[in-house]
């Protein structure tokens, strides 16, 4: 089994959280705060499929989902200086990440607002990507053929 919300947290999202379909307003908020995020995002979603899995129900998750913030679970690390208590939280992300059975958590599991923003990332190592960013560059000409010479390449990895 994979775990996305553990996955997430340790590669480095700086925010990661999960949310349950049948919770359709919690949901909605969660993607939007997800969206809103200024760092890289993972957004976990749990939508039990009501032809093909008769174990794990909508009852089945109902009965056990959860909500962190709700619990009072802060997830946010807004103070870039506060090792200890940063360190703390991280840990405990990773602890409410594998929490699974009879309780199921839901809600913003981290959220880190001192890491450097991705783009800025990004630009720091590229700096033309933000003004002229690869998805909007053509990749082929008007006949199709690609403007890439991928000559050099294709030799590197002639056996």
């Amino acid at each position: 089994n994979v775990n996305p919300v553990l996955l997430a947290l340790t590669s480095g999202y700086t925010w990661v959280g999960r949310g349950y379909a049948y919770d359709v307003k919690s949901l909605a908020k969660l993607i939007a705060e997800a969206i809103r995020h200024p760092g890289i995002a993972c957004l976990d979603v749990l939508q039990p499929c009501p032809v093909y899995n008769d174990l794990h129900t909508r009852t089945w998750y109902g009965e056990r989902i959860y909500s962190l913030q709700e619990e009072g679970y802060d997830p946010v690390i807004a103070d870039a200086g506060d090792g200890e208590d940063n360190r703390k939280k991280r840990q405990e992300s990773l602890v409410r990440a594998q929490e699974w059975g009879e309780r199921i958590p839901v809600g913003v599991f981290l959220q880190d607002l001192t890491q450097q923003r991705f783009l800025e990332q990004i630009a720091g190592r590229q700096p033309w990507y933000l003004s002229n960013p690869p998805a909007s560059r053509a990749i082929a000409d008007d006949t199709g053929r690609p403007l890439a010479d991928m000559r050099r390449l294709f030799a590197e990895l002639e056996v």
